[in-house]
């Protein structure tokens, strides 16, 4: 993140010169002086400001006065509200009660409304406020006035309208419940899968998870891949054995133990070579990733490709 330091001086007048809105190249107004002496406060503005989709959202009369705050409120980022003067100063009209509904929580109102407090000034400016540095002790005296927690600023924001609050609780407990739904789908395996093997299975989907960054993404591709092994298998013990043979060998699922067989019996013998397109040999990996539960041309392995596929003589 950049950060510059500008040194302008407030003047007396009808007007500050806002007209720089228009201007690609101005938009950076950060310190100011008092008229009866040259000491400058001084501060950081966020030279992406403009870029923030707060500001963005602002009309051009909120914009220059969001500016005019940061130049104007105190080094606690409190603003004594004196919104004729900015309206003398900024040449034109404002609404106080609009200005703070536009802002959205980024300046409030304390003090019984005589004050506005901008929360991310203080982060901005300072950081973690320490009571050991002169200056961050004055600002947390400050805010300590006006009962500000400094602590966590963000509680000290109100909520944008005052139906927020309820429309965002009742969307995260909708978001809940369907989780809680989603959750709640039960995996159908068969009757021969006992405690061990659900329990294996469990650890067998951690172990994709470490090596391939891979997961079930709903209960229904999981489905899948558990009718998978119950077509290859017909007892807990050879599932569960198949489970450790593919951790073992670093296989993203087992695969058919007739396949395994015929190789470890040493067949030799040349198959009869079937012949078919590449369409119908890409059409056969999709429905293999899909049914392994990989995603759609996601990484898969040579042996869990299906051995028709395998054997196959693919042609254009």
């Amino acid at each position: 993140m950049e950060f510059a330091t500008f040194e302008i001086p407030v003047r007396d007048g009808p007007r500050l010169g806002f007209d720089y809105l228009e201007m690609t190249h101005c938009y950076l107004l950060v310190s100011k002086a008092e008229n009866s002496r040259r000491t400058m406060t001084e501060g950081f503005i966020d030279t992406d400001l403009f870029k923030k989709p707060f500001m963005r959202s602002l009309e051009a009369p909120y914009k220059a006065l969001w500016v005019y705050l940061l130049c104007e409120c105190d080094h606690a980022g409190v603003w004594t509200v004196e919104l004729d003067v900015a309206q003398l100063r900024m040449g034109m009209k404002l609404d106080a009660e609009k200005a703070l509904e536009k802002m959205g929580g980024a300046a409030i109102a304390i003090d019984g409304g005589s004050k506005w407090f901008l929360p991310d000034f203080v982060a901005f400016q300072y950081g973690t406020l320490n009571p050991a540095n002169r200056v961050h002790e004055s600002v947390l005296a400050i805010l300590s006035k006006y009962g500000i927690d400094h602590e966590d600023l963000s509680k000290n924001k109100p909520l944008i309208s005052p139906l927020q609050g309820a429309k965002d609780k009742d969307k995260d407990k909708d978001t809940s419940e369907k989780k809680e739904r989603a959750n709640e789908v039960e995996i159908v395996w068969p009757a021969w899968a006992g405690p061990q093997t659900l329990a294996r299975w469990e650890e067998f989907k951690e172990y994709r998870w470490e090596e391939f960054k891979v997961k079930y993404k709903s209960p229904k591709t999981e489905q899948r891949a558990v009718n998978i092994l119950a077509g290859y298998f017909t007892s807990g013990k050879q599932c569960v054995d198949a489970l450790d043979n593919a951790t073992g060998r670093l296989w993203r699922m087992p695969v058919d133990p007739k396949d395994l067989a015929a190789k470890s019996n040493g067949f030799s013998g040349k198959p009869i070579e079937t012949t078919i397109t590449n369409r119908e040999y890409q059409a056969g990996l999709a429905k293999a990733r899909a049914d392994l539960g990989i995603e759609p041309g996601g990484l898969i392995l040579t042996e869990q490709i299906p051995e028709h596929l395998r054997k196959a003589k693919v042609i254009d």
